[in-house]
């Protein structure tokens, strides 16, 4: 651990238990981040995956310009009332 840290998480002790609490979920969260930026990098260096992945990304754009698609708002209403009038809601 870098001295930096090490400063930072000495100075953390003197939170409240909560304040270290939600410090504790904060850095876990970002060290998930980190490591799903890092697999996704890793990911990204298979010629396969890459391929895949971009051949997604135009398909999705293809869809966009010919109109295929719906913003997610006009897309879930329907959706949403409909499950709202089956179940009463």
């Amino acid at each position: 651990m870098n001295q930096t840290l090490s400063a930072r998480l000495a100075e953390a002790q003197s939170l409240s238990d909560a304040d270290q609490t939600r410090l504790a979920e904060f850095i876990g969260d970002f060290i998930d981040n980190a490591k799903s930026a890092d697999q996704f990098e890793r990911d990204m260096a298979d010629p396969s995956y890459r391929a895949y992945v971009e051949g997604a990304l135009d398909e999705g754009e293809t869809d966009r310009q010919a109109g295929r698609v719906k913003p997610i708002d006009e897309a879930l209403d329907p959706v949403v009332a409909k499950f709202k009038a089956q179940h009463g809601l």
